[in-house]
């Protein structure tokens, strides 16, 4: 059966755990029906990230171009920094964008952030990955998009499998200036609605995840899973700020939990920036960047001039972006498929109730339950 096979059968036992009743909760939803009542009418942009392997940039494009229109512009990204043994080395790489397309800007390119920048300098930007990223695009023409992606599997590209851990990640706008400012009350019923059991064992278990891409993605630490959970929990902006960013990062990279939590928020800061500085931004990808949920573009949209915000920009691994970015999903091209789960959730959110899903148990008699 394999790891994967495994893993996707201790998930379904766990739901079934938590949803032995599962026939008498009238109010608990299977995953696929949340996303189908879902009428992409909400007036929301939405950006993708898509990866794949076995198809080049100039076919993408090519490909790309033929729905899409549009025109073509080669851009050149010149490197340079040392290797290994301290030499300097520079060198050119090369992405095309597509212009004027009817989902406007559209970007194909290397994808290399699993690269550190040592082995990026030996390889000089060799690439296995190729990803495309859409311009915020309004949620009436992500039709657009699944069109033009699901050409390539035809013309041999190869999305998610366990030796090619690739994505399809959605970001979705929360504030702008056509958007309200969203609370942190907000974001804080979102995760609780993705991360509490049984929800996130029957999502994870619809993404169907391969062991490969498990590093990549995650959930938040215990100590903020803990303070989710509360419902007494409602902080300001700013506290939801040092919170998610520094009082998470001090638990996972530094400890002990008891000072990440009860110490003084200018000591926790104080050393999270130390041990940033020191280590280098690298070592706190896990905190800020692999998670199912990154959360880290749009709390530096809101404190731009946080010195901890600062140091991630400079990085150039994060942007000041007024979305939260769902990293989990496969890349099997079904655009749609997965938009609609992703903004399911979002709506979801919206709505004071907590969301229940339920594993589909359609094909099961509800006396198998009973275990």
């Amino acid at each position: 059966m394999g790891v994967l096979g495994t893993t996707i059968q201790l998930r379904i036992l766990l739901g079934l755990f938590f949803y032995v009743g599962a026939c008498e909760i009238a109010s608990a939803v299977t995953f696929s029906e949340l996303a189908q009542r879902y009428t992409f009418s909400h007036d929301q942009n939405v950006g993708f990230e898509a990866e794949f392997t076995k198809l080049n940039i100039e076919s993408t494009t090519r490909a790309l171009v033929e729905v899409l229109g549009g025109d073509i512009r080669i851009k050149t990204n010149k490197v340079e920094g040392r290797d290994r043994k301290g030499l300097l080395v520079a060198f050119d790489t090369f992405e095309n964008r597509i212009e004027n397309s009817s989902l406007g800007e559209v970007v194909i390119k290397p994808e290399d952030n699993g690269f550190d920048m040592a082995t990026y300098i030996e390889t000089k930007g060799h690439y296995k990955t190729v990803e495309i990223v859409t311009s915020p695009i309004r949620e009436q023409n992500i039709g657009l998009l699944h069109n033009a992606v699901l050409i390539l599997p035809r013309l041999g590209a190869v999305g998610t499998e366990n030796q090619f851990p690739v994505s399809l990640q959605v970001s979705v706008e929360i504030a702008s200036a056509r958007t309200p400012k969203r609370t942190p009350a907000y974001l804080i019923k979102l995760l609780r609605d993705y991360f509490s059991e049984p929800n996130y064992s029957i999502i994870r278990a619809e993404w169907t995840i391969p062991p490969a891409r498990h590093g990549y993605i995650g959930r938040p630490s215990d100590g903020f899973m803990k303070k989710l959970s509360l419902d007494s929990y409602r902080p300001s902006l700013r506290q939801f700020y040092d919170d998610a960013m520094y009082r998470q990062a001090h638990e996972m990279l530094i400890g002990p939990f008891e000072k990440s939590w009860k110490g003084s928020v200018e000591a926790v800061r104080a050393e999270v920036l130390e041990y940033i500085q020191k280590h280098s931004f690298e070592a706190a990808l896990r905190v800020f960047k692999w998670n199912d949920i990154k959360l880290t573009n749009l709390l530096i949209y809101w404190f731009p001039n946080d010195p901890l915000s600062r140091l991630l920009v400079e990085s150039t691994w994060f942007q000041p972006i007024p979305a939260i970015e769902f990293r989990a999903p496969n890349n099997d091209f079904d655009v749609l498929k997965v938009a609609s789960r992703v903004l399911s959730l979002i709506e979801a959110a919206r709505d004071k109730a907590p969301l229940q899903l339920e594993f589909d148990l359609s094909r099961f008699e509800c006396g198998d339950l009973l275990l």
